[in-house]
């Protein structure tokens, strides 16, 4: 069996990832959706509380390392992403980083939202940006996007945990 990585990053030394209970896809799911609503109807100020919330409620999803709880939560990227495509979610940086990072922690790992001041004049359209990472790593972004913008907020802070 080919693994999806295998063919996305063309790396064959990767080993398969077991399958997430179905259960775990389903909070991420019910997560992703609420975060996706919360944001639509009441703004950033109520999906922020509620990525709080969920940090208070983390139940972790057991994994040998690191770089194996990357790798899921780049998998479950497509998924929830999918989902998001289906609600109509706004595909700007904000909200879909928002209801990403609600979908990734429901499933169990702790991913947190960056948001961003650009550091190099590029148009008024993009003086900011969020993306979702992981022990500092960006889940969809290119590593790059940390050096062009500096770090305004994190939220949920794991450092506590």
């Amino acid at each position: 069996m080919v693994a999806w990585e295998s063919l996305a990053f063309a790396d064959a030394e990767l080993p398969v990832l077991p399958r997430i209970p179905l259960i775990r896809r389903w909070r991420a799911a019910r997560a992703y959706f609420q975060a996706c609503l919360l944001y639509r109807r009441k703004g950033f100020p109520e999906s922020k509380n509620y990525l709080l919330h969920l940090r208070a409620k983390f139940v972790s999803l057991r994994m040998s390392s690191s770089v194996e709880a990357l790798r899921y939560a780049r998998k479950e990227l497509v998924f929830l992403r999918v989902l998001g495509r289906l609600l109509g979610e706004d595909p700007a940086c904000l909200p879909a980083s928002v209801s990403l990072t609600a979908g990734l922690i429901g499933l169990g790992l702790p991913v947190q939202l960056v948001v961003g001041k650009c550091t190099v004049f590029l148009s008024n359209e993009f003086d900011f940006h969020a993306w979702v990472e992981m022990d500092g790593e960006p889940i969809y972004e290119p590593q790059q996007v940390q050096k062009r913008f500096v770090t305004l907020l994190r939220i949920p802070d794991w450092r506590d945990a």
